[in-house]
Protein backbone atom coordinates (compact mmCIF):
# COMPACT_ATOMS: atom_id res chain seq x y z
CA UNK A 1 0.00 0.00 0.00
CA UNK A 2 1.59 3.77 -1.18
CA UNK A 3 1.12 5.29 2.54
CA UNK A 4 0.66 9.00 0.90
CA UNK A 5 -1.78 7.46 -1.78
CA UNK A 6 -3.98 5.90 1.69
CA UNK A 7 -3.68 9.26 3.59
CA UNK A 8 -4.88 11.50 0.28
CA UNK A 9 -7.87 8.75 -0.22
CA UNK A 10 -8.92 8.58 3.74
CA UNK A 11 -12.78 8.72 2.82
CA UNK A 12 -12.60 6.76 -0.01
CA UNK A 13 -11.03 3.80 1.88
CA UNK A 14 -13.03 4.59 4.49
CA UNK A 15 -16.13 3.63 2.07
CA UNK A 16 -14.03 0.83 0.97
CA UNK A 17 -14.07 -0.56 4.26
CA UNK A 18 -17.49 -0.35 5.03
CA UNK A 19 -18.58 -1.98 1.71
CA UNK A 20 -16.12 -4.68 1.78
CA UNK A 21 -16.03 -5.41 6.10
CA UNK A 22 -19.38 -4.00 7.28
CA UNK A 23 -21.79 -4.71 4.40
CA UNK A 24 -19.76 -7.93 3.00
CA UNK A 25 -20.05 -6.87 -0.87
CA UNK A 26 -17.25 -8.25 -3.32
CA UNK A 27 -13.62 -7.13 -2.42
CA UNK A 28 -13.24 -6.60 -6.73
CA UNK A 29 -16.40 -5.15 -7.32
CA UNK A 30 -16.47 -2.85 -4.19
CA UNK A 31 -13.40 -1.47 -6.05
CA UNK A 32 -14.96 -0.53 -9.05
CA UNK A 33 -17.50 1.23 -7.31
CA UNK A 34 -15.24 3.44 -5.84
CA UNK A 35 -13.81 3.96 -9.06
CA UNK A 36 -17.09 4.96 -10.29
CA UNK A 37 -17.79 7.10 -7.40
CA UNK A 38 -13.91 8.78 -8.21
CA UNK A 39 -14.96 8.93 -12.16
CA UNK A 40 -18.79 10.69 -11.10
CA UNK A 41 -16.88 13.47 -8.59
CA UNK A 42 -14.53 14.26 -11.33
CA UNK A 43 -16.91 14.06 -14.79
CA UNK A 44 -19.82 15.94 -12.74
CA UNK A 45 -17.92 17.98 -10.65
CA UNK A 46 -19.51 16.74 -7.82
CA UNK A 47 -15.91 16.82 -5.89
CA UNK A 48 -17.67 15.76 -2.34
CA UNK A 49 -19.85 12.67 -3.60
CA UNK A 50 -17.72 10.19 -1.35
CA UNK A 51 -18.22 12.21 1.41
CA UNK A 52 -21.74 12.66 0.74
CA UNK A 53 -22.16 8.72 0.57
CA UNK A 54 -20.46 8.19 3.73
CA UNK A 55 -22.91 10.76 5.69
CA UNK A 56 -25.86 7.92 4.99
CA UNK A 57 -26.53 4.89 7.34
CA UNK A 58 -25.16 1.25 5.69
CA UNK A 59 -28.14 0.21 3.92
CA UNK A 60 -28.73 3.58 2.20
CA UNK A 61 -24.75 3.22 1.11
CA UNK A 62 -25.94 -0.40 0.24
CA UNK A 63 -28.16 0.93 -1.96
CA UNK A 64 -25.99 3.26 -3.77
CA UNK A 65 -23.70 0.34 -4.53
CA UNK A 66 -26.18 -1.24 -6.07
CA UNK A 67 -27.22 1.70 -8.14
CA UNK A 68 -22.73 1.78 -9.06
CA UNK A 69 -23.08 -1.71 -10.38
CA UNK A 70 -25.95 -1.16 -12.49
CA UNK A 71 -24.46 2.07 -13.83
CA UNK A 72 -20.80 -0.39 -14.57
CA UNK A 73 -23.15 -2.79 -15.78
CA UNK A 74 -24.08 -0.34 -18.45
CA UNK A 75 -20.81 0.85 -18.59
CA UNK A 76 -19.31 -2.31 -19.74
CA UNK A 77 -22.23 -3.63 -22.05
CA UNK A 78 -23.35 -6.07 -19.42
CA UNK A 79 -26.87 -7.42 -18.03
CA UNK A 80 -28.11 -3.76 -17.73
CA UNK A 81 -27.05 -2.59 -20.94
CA UNK A 82 -30.46 -3.44 -22.57
CA UNK A 83 -32.01 -1.54 -20.44
CA UNK A 84 -30.24 1.80 -20.65
CA UNK A 85 -33.01 3.41 -22.10
CA UNK A 86 -35.07 3.37 -18.64
CA UNK A 87 -35.10 6.73 -16.82
CA UNK A 88 -35.01 6.80 -12.60
CA UNK A 89 -32.95 3.35 -12.36
CA UNK A 90 -30.68 5.22 -10.13
CA UNK A 91 -32.62 7.64 -8.12
CA UNK A 92 -30.41 7.58 -5.03
CA UNK A 93 -27.12 8.54 -6.93
CA UNK A 94 -29.02 11.45 -8.62
CA UNK A 95 -30.45 12.93 -5.13
CA UNK A 96 -26.59 12.59 -3.38
CA UNK A 97 -25.06 13.78 -6.66
CA UNK A 98 -27.84 16.49 -6.98
CA UNK A 99 -27.48 15.46 -10.83
CA UNK A 100 -30.05 14.65 -13.15
CA UNK A 101 -28.36 11.27 -14.72
CA UNK A 102 -29.87 7.92 -16.06
CA UNK A 103 -28.09 4.59 -17.04
CA UNK A 104 -28.86 5.89 -20.36
CA UNK A 105 -26.15 8.71 -19.62
CA UNK A 106 -23.68 5.83 -18.78
CA UNK A 107 -24.70 3.95 -22.01
CA UNK A 108 -24.20 7.12 -23.89
CA UNK A 109 -20.82 7.88 -22.77
CA UNK A 110 -19.40 4.19 -22.35
CA UNK A 111 -16.18 4.52 -24.03
CA UNK A 112 -14.73 7.18 -22.11
CA UNK A 113 -15.94 6.38 -18.86
CA UNK A 114 -14.60 2.86 -19.10
CA UNK A 115 -11.23 4.20 -20.44
CA UNK A 116 -11.14 6.87 -17.06
CA UNK A 117 -12.81 4.17 -14.27
CA UNK A 118 -10.24 1.17 -15.54
CA UNK A 119 -7.16 3.74 -15.08
CA UNK A 120 -8.89 4.59 -11.51
CA UNK A 121 -9.07 0.90 -10.85
CA UNK A 122 -5.42 0.75 -11.96
CA UNK A 123 -3.74 3.56 -10.53
CA UNK A 124 -5.77 4.29 -7.65
CA UNK A 125 -7.60 1.97 -5.99
CA UNK A 126 -5.58 -1.06 -5.85
CA UNK A 127 -2.98 1.03 -4.68
CA UNK A 128 -4.86 3.12 -2.56
CA UNK A 129 -7.31 0.26 -1.20
CA UNK A 130 -5.41 -3.01 -1.56
CA UNK A 131 -5.04 -4.13 2.20
CA UNK A 132 -8.50 -3.58 2.98
CA UNK A 133 -9.47 -5.72 0.26
CA UNK A 134 -7.29 -8.68 0.95
CA UNK A 135 -8.83 -8.74 4.25
CA UNK A 136 -12.39 -8.58 2.60
CA UNK A 137 -10.99 -11.38 0.51
CA UNK A 138 -10.00 -13.34 3.57
CA UNK A 139 -13.33 -13.27 5.15
CA UNK A 140 -14.54 -14.56 1.59
CA UNK A 141 -12.60 -17.01 2.15
CA UNK A 142 -13.63 -18.10 5.49
CA UNK A 143 -17.07 -17.36 4.56
CA UNK A 144 -16.33 -20.08 1.69
CA UNK A 145 -14.64 -21.93 4.27
CA UNK A 146 -17.62 -22.32 6.24
CA UNK A 147 -20.30 -23.06 4.03
CA UNK A 148 -17.99 -26.02 2.41
CA UNK A 149 -18.63 -27.49 5.99
CA UNK A 150 -22.24 -27.66 6.30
Amino acid sequence: MDKELAVYHHVDRELYRKLVLRLYRNPMESIHVIAFFLYLEERLHCFDLISKIMEHPLALINMLADEAVACLNCINGGAHAASCSSVGEIPILCSISNKNISLQFFCANRAKALEKITILVNKVCMRALNDIKEQGDEINRLFAGAAGRQ
